[in-house]
């Protein structure tokens, strides 16, 4: 039976990683509908072309921080349940994606993702940060540095001596930011991306 401190938490991180700052952001600085607008995603990479470079920053670092903050402080309360931690960072990257806010619509897991692992493996985390800054320079596409860390984050925890739920948990991520990018990667393909 699920511990009722453990569901609240659960629920918690779920509705910390709903809130749609993509969305919220960029209605409240240019009273734009990002769902509206370029690709229609309310992800960070989407609000920096269709609202600017302050709305863009101002989105990734909530959204990062929506999925994060919860899970830093589950980590403090419950330090010996690491099941939970794993399970409170996929709540919140679940809830990011598939938001009741926006119908269920939502973000590629990408900023919450790097919140919810730099709360977890901070020193993997931001290793896989400075491999898609690299890719993005060389690519010229966020898109490309996505789709690059997504794979390369559960390789460099793999063998590190983490906890299983977080090599599990990371790939998982890895697996969901790929699917949520098949559009990009059709476009890739066709020479059509935007970003």
């Amino acid at each position: 039976m699920l511990d009722p401190h453990h569901a609240i938490a659960l629920s918690l991180c779920f509705l910390s990683g709903s809130i749609p700052y993509g969305f919220l952001i960029p209605k409240y600085l240019k009273g734009i509908n990002i769902l509206e607008r370029g690709s229609g995603n309310p992800g960070a990479a989407n609000v920096l072309y269709e609202a600017g470079r302050l709305a863009g920053l101002l989105v990734l670092v909530l959204d990062s921080l929506k999925g994060g903050l919860p899970v830093y402080v589950i980590g403090i309360l419950f330090p010996d349940s690491v099941l939970l931690q794993a399970a409170c960072g996929g709540a919140a990257i679940l809830a990011h994606c598939w938001t009741p806010f926006l119908h269920f619509k939502g973000g590629k897991a990408v900023a919450t993702s790097m919140g919810v692992f730099f709360a977890l493996v901070p020193l993997e985390t931001g290793l896989t940060v400075a491999i898609f800054v690299v890719v993005v320079k060389l690519s010229g596409h966020i898109s490309v540095g996505s789709m690059v860390g997504a794979a390369a984050l559960p390789a460099l925890i793999l063998g590190t001596g983490r906890p299983n739920e977080f090599c599990i948990l990371a790939a998982w991520a890895g697996l969901l930011i790929l699917y949520r990018h098949i559009p990009n990667l059709k476009r890739l393909l066709a020479n059509r991306e935007i970003d």
